[in-house]
């Protein structure tokens, strides 16, 4: 089995991906990448790693967890 070459295109966006799956925060990614504005890494980039909303939601709740923790206060309960 032999793989196609990349474009250099083909490579870079490849990069960026990983970049954005290993969790790299905007800021990083675009230092990484060279862009003059963070837009382009985060509209191009950021959105090429599948499954990135429920990773988001994850991280949300888990620091909720904890601020609410350090506040010893207990959250509202959610109404269906």
């Amino acid at each position: 089995m032999s793989l196609e070459p990349l474009s250099p295109h083909q490579a870079r966006h490849t990069c960026a991906s990983y970049l954005a799956a290993a969790g790299l925060t905007p800021k990083e990614m675009q230092t990484a990448l060279g862009h003059a504005d963070i837009r382009t890494s985060l509209n191009i980039y950021a959105k090429a790693v599948p499954g990135w909303e429920s990773e988001a939601a994850a991280k949300m709740d888990a620091y909720v967890d904890r601020a609410f923790a350090r506040a010893k206060v207990q959250p509202l309960a959610v109404r269906s």
